[in-house]
């Protein structure tokens, strides 16, 4: 073989390798990628469905609370504004409504 066919046939095989290699990294790195985009995504999702259930049990549990606390606890500190009777919007205990309320949120966080 002369020489420049020598040359030609190593740059042939050098860029053959060359190729192949960069084929083989190429398809690890998006393996790779593909793996952790479909990690994340399952994150994401289960991140989304922990806040909308964290969501719903906050809404359902100041439900409750008003449900069960007496509406007089409601009604109580207007009519004491109104009336001007302090006594009596110390005995409505909002305090209690507020502390539960307060549980509540700090439980579902």
């Amino acid at each position: 073989m002369s020489g420049q066919t020598l040359i030609a046939l190593i740059t042939a095989v050098t860029s053959l390798v060359v190729s192949v290699v960069t084929a083989a990294v190429s398809s690890s790195f998006r393996r790779r990628s593909e793996t952790e985009l479909a990690k994340l995504k399952n994150q994401l999702t289960e991140e989304q469905s922990e806040r909308a259930a964290r969501r719903a049990y906050v809404y359902d549990a100041r439900k409750r609370l008003y449900l069960l606390a007496p509406s007089a606890l409601f009604r109580c500190p207007m009519r004491s504004r109104r009336s001007g009777i302090c006594a009596m919007r110390a005995n409505c205990r909002w305090a209690d409504v507020f502390e539960a309320t307060d549980f509540l949120l700090r439980v579902t966080r």
